[in-house]
């Protein structure tokens, strides 16, 4: 084999190796959080808000999930998200949603101008290093946390544990499909240079 047809099988080969690590990183990534120790800071990622100012079931699962882990020890529990379409920022309705369940709203920061997962740690970074986080724990869905500690190594912020949201449905299609081409696009390195 010379070296010309070893270029064109490494180019045709290159995109189906991306394609198949960014579906098995999506669909098998285990973050083993259940091992470690909870951590003093809790940071929830947002979720869609519906067209009526509601919040969507993947965040409604995350505020359900994030539930469990309100222990005293919880100092600091970080909200992020903003908005795309002028609705109410998903950091806040996060914040409207733990308070309904009767968490202390005195633990909570809210960073309300991310629109995309890099921003949510690029505009939390200041947050958790103002709390002084010793141990950060993230809370967002299991096909979502490959591309979280991504992002999270990216912009060197530790991370304690990784722990998904308990689901009511599986992850659909239409979200996987999503999520692979979302990771695609962050392992390539094209999120950090568009930032």
């Amino acid at each position: 084999m010379n070296l010309l047809t070893t270029l064109l099988l490494g180019i045709l080969i290159s995109p189906f190796f991306a394609l198949g690590t960014a579906v098995y990183q999506v669909n098998y990534y285990e973050s083993g959080w259940q091992e470690k120790t909870p951590g003093d800071c809790l940071m929830i990622l947002g979720s869609k808000i519906l067209s009526d100012n509601t919040p969507d079931l993947m965040m409604r699962e995350r505020v359900a999930t994030a539930e469990q882990f309100m222990t005293p020890s919880l100092q600091h529990i970080i909200l992020t998200g903003g908005t795309v379409d002028q609705k109410i920022p998903e950091a806040e309705m996060l914040k409207k949603l733990l308070v309904e369940k009767g968490v202390d709203e005195k633990k909570m920061h809210l960073e309300k101008n991310s629109t995309s997962t890099y921003q949510n740690f690029a505009f939390s970074k200041p947050i958790i290093e103002a709390a002084q986080c010793a141990k950060l724990d993230v809370l967002s869905h299991d096909f979502h946390l490959a591309r979280v500690k991504m992002t999270a190594d990216k912009l060197e912020i530790p991370l304690n544990r990784l722990i998904p949201a308990e689901k009511i449905k599986p992850n659909s299609r239409e979200r996987l499909t999503r999520e692979y081409f979302a990771y695609l696009w962050y392992w390539l390195g094209w999120e950090w240079m568009k930032e």
